[in-house]
């Protein structure tokens, strides 16, 4: 089966400076780099009939301990979507500490990485590539990933026109935990099983050969669900060859563990943070972890003003319960600057039947239908009404005061 696009890979300077002390080796001399990939496709989606539209642009933000390739499945099945509006290209980086960003970032990335430093990355891809895009921007993403879209679309409100957040982690598990234990369940091991950064930590990630961790993963709960397309990928593009002929992780076990959860307090000789002082209490973990950002990402979500679709499963799973929605769809955009959230129907929900938190890996058929017809039956529409009424606004005089300024400037 021929490939649905051309992939052209870039390699771009990741942002800077890095919002932790030790999120680079040497803060004067470290830079970091981040390695693109430009999905092109060969029969623009949508485009044969619409040939005056440019096509839509979507950035793509991936999630913890995954890297972009394992997501071409349902980047694929977006495509194929008949409801699926013009798509010009899609856009997806490796986070700094992941996948092949890492390769190219090994010897100058640190060993604390703040979230923010991927919603900073974001904005510097779209700014670098700004010329290649067209608009609208849809920004998708998934778990972990959907922080490094809300940022920017909270930070500045036109730089998307739509978000997609599938399955997006916000919290450490500390809401979970407060209502288990209000219906007395015994609290000792019970952080445990609301941060996966415990597992992390502990996993496997070396092995003699490639047919060795092939075989390793194949036998795992997680990645046994997976689409087999999305396995391939997976097998491909997570594991890495080491001149020892032995086999790794592409994204080392340590960078992906550090980032569910941080040392309360520090260990001995590293530094406090800033966000250490009056880290919430939401940011608890566990005893002696925590993780400041997901609480600080939360007081940005009142002021979303883009359109935006939460996609969960429909198992009602840790990250799709009705308490943990109304705690993240029940706030965004209706804040200062937001749009008025699910009253104004700017803020929609929708549910993919699966199982497990990996929604784009697990069901990258279905996910991309519910994601596409969002796109093509809200969105879209509402673009070109946009565009529309552009078209209507008076011409652009960018050095001529108003003579209406003038009049109300008269009156004071």
């Amino acid at each position: 089966m021929s490939s649905p696009w051309t992939i052209r890979s870039h390699v771009i300077p990741a942002s800077y400076p890095r919002l932790f002390r030790r999120g680079t080796r040497n803060p004067h001399k470290s830079r970091l780099k981040l390695h693109v990939n430009e999905y092109r496709p060969h029969r623009r989606a949508g485009l044969d009939e619409n040939p005056d539209s440019p096509g839509a642009t979507i950035i793509f933000a991936h999630g913890m301990g995954s890297t972009k390739e394992s997501y071409e499945p349902f980047f694929a099945d977006l495509l194929a979507n008949p409801l699926t509006p013009p798509i010009s290209a899609i856009w997806a980086a490796d986070v700094a500490n992941h996948g092949q960003s890492y390769r190219l970032n090994e010897q100058e990335i640190g060993d604390e990485q703040h979230w923010f430093d991927g919603a900073h990355d974001i904005m510097q891809l779209i700014n670098y590539f700004q010329s290649s895009m067209t608009l609208p921007l849809i920004g998708i993403g998934q778990s972990w990933g959907c922080v490094h879209l809300l940022l920017p679309a909270a930070w500045n409100p036109r730089i998307f026109q739509g978000i997609v957040l599938m399955e997006p982690v916000l919290e450490t598990g500390y809401n979970h935990l407060e209502e288990l234990k209000a219906l007395g369940v015994p609290e000792k091991g019970l952080a445990k099983n609301f941060n996966m950064g415990f597992s992390v930590a502990l996993m496997k990630d070396r092995w003699d050969s490639r047919e060795a961790a092939e075989r390793h993963i194949r036998k795992s709960r997680y990645y046994s669900q997976f689409d087999p397309r999305v396995l391939a990928q997976t097998l491909r593009y997570d594991l890495r060859d080491m001149p020892d002929g032995r086999v790794t992780l592409a994204t080392p076990r340590y960078q992906q563990a550090q980032l569910f959860m941080r040392a309360d307090p520090p260990m001995k000789g590293y530094p406090v943070g800033e966000d250490y002082a009056t880290r919430a209490e939401e940011g608890f973990v566990a005893p002696g972890f925590y993780r400041g950002e997901p609480a600080k990402v939360k007081e940005y979500l009142p002021g979303i003003h883009c359109k935006a679709l939460y996609v969960w499963t429909a198992d009602n799973s840790l990250l799709s319960t009705e308490s943990y929605r109304n705690r993240i769809v029940g706030k965004t955009g209706t804040g200062l600057g937001g749009a008025g959230g699910t009253a104004t129907g700017q803020v929609k929900e929708v549910f993919v039947e699966a199982a497990g938190h990996a929604l784009p890996f697990l069901e990258p058929r279905g996910t991309a239908e519910a994601v596409a017809k969002w796109l093509g039956e809200e969105l879209g529409p509402w673009w070109a009404g946009e565009e529309e009424k552009r078209g209507e606004e008076p011409i652009i005089d960018a050095v001529t005061v108003q003579p209406e300024w003038i009049k109300r400037i008269s009156k004071l």
